[in-house]
């Protein structure tokens, strides 16, 4: 269950954060510098690792985090999970003056609202993520784990998801992100990310 966590190969300080952000909220991950790893260095790392997933966020507009993609490292050759997240952008933690405490044991998601569109979305995310997935927030589960990764439904022009990081007493503890778009289809291995 273990993730990777990197950025694209064109980066800036606000993605690293983020990246960071990401790494400690979700548990069991290792945030990696990107370097000049190209897509096939990225999967022999990880499954040298054992790590079942790459998640690469690419920088968006202004500066901040636009996208995410997730590379599946369980089968021998490289290829992309079929999702892909556009980004509204991304409220950091340490914007709000927090600090993010890496988490010891995976995230499991919770969506707050057992809307279809939000549950397909949390079951993506989880098998994404490879973490545990609720169809309910109850205090008692969330008082089983560190962290909790909520999705909520937003219903602006600008954002359909956001997802934030809550610990046992329901405050705020990592980033929040904005998910303007969901995409179901895979990448070509060609494209550069």
């Amino acid at each position: 269950m273990r993730l990777i966590i990197t950025t694209s190969r064109h980066t800036n300080p606000r993605v690293r954060s983020f990246v960071k952000e990401l790494a400690n909220s979700l548990g069991n991950s290792i945030k990696v510098n990107r370097g000049k790893m190209d897509v096939s260095d990225l999967h022999l790392y990880a499954r040298s690792l054992n790590a079942s997933r790459v998640i690469i966020v690419g920088r968006g507009a202004y500066g901040n985090p636009g996208r995410i993609t997730f590379l599946d490292t369980t089968r021998e050759e490289p290829r992309y999970y079929p999702l892909i997240l556009r980004l509204s952008g991304v409220s950091l933690g340490r914007d709000r003056g927090l600090k993010t405490i890496p988490a010891k044991i995976p995230t499991p998601i919770v969506i707050s609202d057992p809307d279809p569109e939000t549950v397909e979305f949390g079951q993506e995310l989880a098998t994404a993520f490879n973490r545990p997935f609720f169809e309910e927030v109850d205090k008692g589960l969330v008082g089983e784990y560190e962290k909790v990764l909520i999705i909520e439904k937003v219903r602006t022009k600008r954002v359909k998801f956001v997802i934030k990081f809550v610990n046992r007493n329901f405050k705020l503890v990592g980033p929040r992100i904005f998910i303007r778009d969901v995409i179901l289809k895979e990448l070509p291995l060609t494209r550069h990310v």
